[in-house]
This record gives structure tokens, sequence and C-alpha cells, in this order.
């Protein structure tokens, strides 16, 4: 792990801060007229609040002439950990008029069905099929059943809202070395049977650490094996046009906090399945998470360090592409959020699991990631949705304005800060993290047209100062739209509530998506940000390389 880290809580700042985040609330619309009311920064901050903390001024400039990278359209995608089949599916009712409209507003997007649990469902089975598998320990499992009434329902809904289905496969059916087949081609005969479209399929979910939840290991090398019997075995199935992607690794390069896995372990096998796999698959897939909820402080939440160790595991994972598979560079995040292990009960599920999440698509996006499915729609702490009243959490605003806002196509950013005469205030700069991509095309913010606009997301991680920032070059004078996401109400960020510029975002009475709006900022106005915050804004820079719109395929 790179660096050390204070073990200071993070919100220790609003004692002397005058509680900076209490914020008003109502509901928020999505379209601006073109007369819409310019609203300066102040408008949202109580007037009580005493801001005494000098703004960290500096500039941002974007580089418009070339697109550096184009991510797949279904980009910010989702998953659902298979345990909630293992748990009779709790609190997710397939036939809620909320749930469904919360997912059709993230769509289009990938529905992963993964998760530890993948390793140890059968499909269809018998009872016979929840016996012990040979293995001791707090992390062991047992195999369980998923029935044809699940995978109908499964389907069913992801069908409804828009969303394709992405299966993994039980890795740990063996018959003797080899991967057994049996399971999955019953699944398979089923599907075809239904007329599912199954748009992927995964064998096995992190290979490298399946010796923690079970007696079983399986070498890179035979798993190539196995993916290439089981590309062979779609093929012949008539899931020929069904992709296929893996090996869905965890931690390589590992350097995040608190994790019994070493990186180099992760690295050595991804390599050796690259090498043995062949064309058997149409993406290369890992998991990140920062730090481990045994182990996470609510400082990692918001430190830049911990944020710019998934550079290193990007990196690395695409010097491993780019030698044994030049011509399938495809890398995907197959599984991901912010704190492992079911999240960071009170702070995930908070405006405070914001940052990492943010970040980690702006970054992912930025070094050359196709595809982030998040984990998880719903379940657990990091779930997207509460696990027990299905309302939407922080992150899940800040999935939705991506979706709405953020195009495919990543431009180069530099933000260069005004305040740093002393060592003190050269650590700000880290601290101001900034990605901009060309705006997503349609209807949106009440622009006339979003062809030729820009959408940045910036995060202010300073403690205790708001960042100014002025545009410059080619976006200097230009009309900004603002998206200013702040905790609701006086619990700091650690509120499960949002407010977008300064109205709290939440769904109407019959559990309908609200329309999201921006706010127009005043001419030659400067981006500003309180501390601890983040948001969107979109440019109509009128540029010429955000005309051309390239969707990213699989």
């Amino acid at each position: 792990m790179a660096g050390k880290y204070n073990t200071r809580p993070i919100w220790f700042f609003l004692a002397n801060f005058g509680m900076m985040v209490l914020l008003s609330s109502a509901c928020v619309f999505r379209s601006i007229p073109k007369d819409t009311e310019v609203e300066s920064h102040m408008d949202i901050i109580p007037s009580r609040l005493n801001l005494t903390k000098k703004n960290i001024t500096g500039n941002l400039d974007i580089n418009t002439t070339q697109i550096i990278h184009v991510t797949n359209r279904k980009f910010l995608s989702v998953a659902i950990d298979l345990d909630v089949i293992r748990k009779g599916w709790k609190h997710f009712d397939f036939n809620s008029t909320k749930l469904q409209n919360l997912a059709i507003a993230l769509s289009p997007a990938i529905l992963r069905l993964g998760g530890t649990d993948a390793d140890f469902l059968i499909f269809n089975d018998t009872e016979a099929n929840k016996e012990d598998i040979g293995c001791e320990g707090p992390d062991c499992r047992t195999n369980f059943t998923m029935t044809v009434d699940d995978w109908d329902k499964i389907n069913t809904f992801a069908s409804d809202v828009g969303w394709d289905v992405l299966f993994d496969l039980n890795m740990l059916l063996r018959r003797g070395s080899k991967w057994d087949s049996t399971n999955a081609e019953l699944l398979m005969q089923y599907t075809k049977k239904k007329g599912f479209q199954i748009a992927g399929w995964q064998l096995g979910n992190e290979p490298n650490h399946i010796k923690h939840h079970s007696n079983i290991t399986i070498s890179a090398d035979q798993l190539a094996k196995d993916f290439i019997t089981l590309r062979q075995l779609l093929n012949q199935r008539g899931f020929k046009d069904s992709y296929l992607v893996g090996p869905d690794i965890t931690h390589p390069n590992l350097s995040s906090v608190g994790n019994d896995l070493v990186g180099d372990e992760a690295v050595e096998f991804l390599k050796s399945f690259l090498r043995a796999c062949g064309n058997s698959t149409q993406a290369t897939t890992w998991h990140s998470y920062y730090v481990n909820s045994k182990y996470v402080t609510p400082d990692n939440l918001t430190d830049y360090q911990m944020m710019n160790t998934l550079k290193k595991q990007i990196y690395k994972v695409q010097q491993l592409i780019a030698k044994y598979r030049p011509s399938l560079p495809k890398s995907w995040l197959g599984e991901t959020a912010g704190v492992s292990g079911g999240g960071y009960a009170g702070y995930s599920d908070a405006y405070a699991g914001g940052f990492l999440w943010l970040d980690k698509l702006g970054l992912s996006a930025r070094y050359g990631v196709d595809l982030v499915i998040r984990q998880s729609f719903y379940g657990s702490h990091y779930g997207l949705l509460d696990e027990n009243t299905l309302d939407p959490t922080p992150c899940y605003w800040i999935s939705l304005l991506y979706k709405q806002l953020v195009g495919p196509e990543v431009l180069d950013l530099n933000v260069t800060l005004d305040d740093v005469q002393n060592e003190s205030l050269m650590r700000n700069s880290n601290h101001v993290r900034a990605y901009a991509h060309c705006t997503k095309n349609g209807d949106i913010s009440g622009l006339v047209n979003t062809n030729g606009s820009i959408t940045l997301f910036i995060i202010n991680l300073q403690k205790t100062h708001p960042v100014s920032l002025t545009l410059g070059g080619q976006l200097a004078h230009k009309t900004v739209y603002k998206y200013l996401l702040l905790p609701h109400d006086d619990q700091g960020i650690t509120a499960k509530t949002m407010d977008l510029n300064g109205k709290e975002l939440m769904l109407s009475d019959r559990g309908a998506v609200p329309d999201l709006r921006g706010k127009k900022l005043g001419e030659d106005e400067p981006i500003w940000l309180p501390p601890f915050s983040y948001g969107f804004y979109i440019v109509e820079a009128n540029a010429s390389t955000c005309f051309r719109r390239t969707f990213g395929g699989l």
C-alpha cells in the first residue's frame, strides 16, 4: 500500500468548519429551459455557515483536439451477487415498480450474475446439492440450487428493464482435473427452450482466490483449457453470438489495504491464462477493490493515494493484454466497488462512498478500461439500492447522472492549482481530481444541442478548502451548467441522501425517478466546489472532436 493513512476520522473537520454540508431539500428536474435563472454557488450554502477558509484557485484545461479512448456504451454496468438467490432474494421484489424504474434509468447496461457464490450454484437440481464440499474455515461455502423459477425471473426482469445478462458458470464442477460442463449444458438447453437471450458468459469467480472458499485449486493453464471447452460448447449449443469473458482474477499488482493476497500471484495467474486461452475470450476481466471491510477506516474513502492504486493495476493488466492478447485488447473491470467484503457499513451506502466510486469511473475510462461493473446493484452495503427499502443510495444518483451526462469519448484534462507556494499546499494538487468526456448525445440539461459539448466531473478531496477552477483555452467564456452533489441535512458525508444543486434527490410517491436539472453558471463564473464534495459540469464547448460520435462496442 502506498503511503501511510491518517487515523483521524474524515468527518473530524466538520466540528471546526461549521457543518458546512447542511443543505436544503426539494425535488429535482432534468430539462433546463433556455431562460434558466442563473444561480450563484452561495445560493445553495446556508447563510449561517462561515466559510472562512480561502479558496484554492486554479485552471482547468482540456485537449479538445483528440479523443484518447472510447468506452463501451454500457461502460457503467451493474452486478447482482448470486448470494441473493441463496438467501431467497431477500427484499428484491421483481414486481416492484420502484425497482423497475430505478433499473430502467440505468439502461443500457450489462447485468452480471456472479460473485463468490457463482462457484457453488447448481442449476435446477435437487436439495442434495446443499452439502459441504469438504472445505474448512469461516469463508467456506456450500452448494445451493438456482431453480428454473429463479432463472425465469432474472431473464424476464433483465429484458423488461433493458439489461443484457452476463452469467458466471460454476468452475468448481470438475471431472478429474477438467471442468464438468454437464450442469452448464442443462442450463443452456433450458435457456434456448425459453428463448432467453444471454449476452455473455463467464466461468468462475476470482480463480486465484478460490482456495479460500473451497478445497479445490485450479491452475491458470487448466482454466484456460476449460475456457476453450466452454467457447466450443457455446458455439455448438446455439450461443455462438454470446461473448465469453474472463478470467476474473482479483487484485492484480495488489497495493490496497488489508488483503491477504500477493499481487504478483494474481499477475502470474493472469499471464499464464492469457498465454494459454487462445481466442476463447472476447474481453479480459479482472476485479478491483481498494480495501477490505475488515480493515477500512473513514480516511481511506477520500485518500488520493488509495485512488491511485487503481491506475497501477490498470497499467499492469494493460501490459499483459498488449503482450499476450494484442488482437483482443478489451479490458473490463468485471466486478468492483470501493470496499470489498460487502462494503463499509454507514459509509459505502452514504455520501462518503461516492468519492471512490466517481473517481474509479473517471480513472478507469481515462486509462483505457472499456467497461466497469459495479458490485452491486442490490445487496450489502455497497449496493446502489438500500437492501431493505430499495431506496437509491448516493452512489445510485452518481451512476444515474453519469449515465445521463457522460458520453463514451474520453478527453485529456489538466488541472493546475495556483496556491502551491509551500509543501503543505503542494499536496493540494493531488486532492482535486477531474475528468472530461464528450457529453452524451440526447436532450439533456436543456442544451440546444449536446453535440460539441463536454462533460466534466470533479472531486474536491480538500478537508477545509473550497476549490475554484477557471476554464482555459477553447473553453474560456463558454456557458457552463453545474450538477453539484452535496450531502443532505446535517449528517455530513455519512448522509444517506444527497442534494443536487441544493435540492434533495428523491423518488416520487409512486417510485418514479426524477428528471435531473442542472443550473447555469453566471458569465465567466468559475467552477466552485466546497470541501469534500463532487459534481458534474456540462460545458457548451462547441468542440469539433465531440461532434464525431463513436460508440465503443464489445
